[in-house]
């Protein structure tokens, strides 16, 4: 299952991998996400956002992605036991681990979306397969 995500120049993809990001992450991170709740609710139903609702999502997107990455690095600090005090060690080691991390990349790319459509003035078309 996949929803794809179109904007003027840029388009992403919510597939199995992304589909927390608008199924449960936003309750399990404490995000309110009203759009991420009308794209999981409307997956097959093609949801459309207008630049208003661009500019919403987008937000909640940067939410969710700051959310579950403060998640992702305590949870790689507690099972790697890493227990460097120096800042700039810690994210030497946690770096390229988290610059691996599927869910955040594909926050990124959703983000990139909605900037190039926010750029335009333009909404967002999703299709769903």
């Amino acid at each position: 299952m996949a929803l794809d995500v179109y904007g003027p120049t840029r388009h992403a993809a919510i597939d199995d991998d992304g589909e927390p990001i608008v199924g449960r992450l936003p309750a399990e991170l404490g995000v309110a996400a009203p759009q991420c709740d009308r794209i999981w609710e409307r997956f097959y139903g093609h949801p459309h956002m207008g630049p208003v609702e661009v500019a919403q999502w987008r937000t909640e997107l940067v939410a969710i992605r700051a959310g579950w990455e403060r998640r992702r690095r305590t949870e790689l600090i507690r099972d790697r036991k890493i227990s460097a005090k120096d800042p700039e060690i810690a994210e030497r080691i946690l770096g390229p681990m988290l610059a691996a991390d599927r869910t955040l990349a594909i926050c990124d790319e959703l983000i990139a979306v909605c900037d190039d459509a926010l750029a335009a003035g333009a909404g967002l078309r999703l299709m769903s397969d």
